[in-house]
């Protein structure tokens, strides 16, 4: 299982004073939020997740019929 970095984290928090507010404008603070935890790999959820892909918008259709 991939670990978070420790040198990540420093910088993530460094950096974090200085562009936070750019980020959220932009749409990706929290997806850089997320890069800083660690978490455990569920199975379930590997295995359904390729349902739900559409090759067509090559993103995932989640909630959608």
């Amino acid at each position: 299982m991939p670990k978070v970095e420790p040198k990540w984290n420093e910088w993530f928090n460094r950096v974090q004073k200085t562009y936070r507010t750019f980020w959220g404008q932009i749409g990706i603070e929290q997806c850089l939020d997320l890069s800083t935890v660690d978490y455990e790999k569920d199975e379930l959820i590997l295995t359904a997740a390729p349902y739900f892909w559409s090759n067509s918008l090559n993103a995932f259709m989640f909630g959608k019929r």
